[in-house]
């Protein structure tokens, strides 16, 4: 790829692509409490189908900051197709 190819568009998803890293970068907490709970959540359904259910209502955590990672993910998706349609 040369740079001549480079356009405003190419330009504009690099930035945005950058941008959703960024908010990723700096909610990292965030996103990793989110995966913890993500993963306790796909645990608790395997041991449930495999036969050990529990009567047990389950616990809801705060969802601090779900916009904000919802955004960067959405971001990054945004600007990485940007970017490759300037390529072609």
């Amino acid at each position: 790829m040369q740079l001549k190819n480079f356009s405003l568009e190419g330009l504009v998803g690099t930035v945005v692509f950058l941008a959703g890293a960024h908010l990723l970068w700096k909610n990292r907490s965030d996103a990793i409490a989110w995966l913890k709970e993500f993963i306790s959540i796909l645990r608790g359904e395997i041991a449930r189908k495999g036969g050990a259910a529990s009567g047990s209502a389950p616990v809801r955590r705060p969802r601090s900051g779900a916009l904000i990672l919802v955004g960067a993910l959405a971001l990054i998706v945004l600007g990485q197709i940007l970017f490759f349609l300037n390529i072609t």
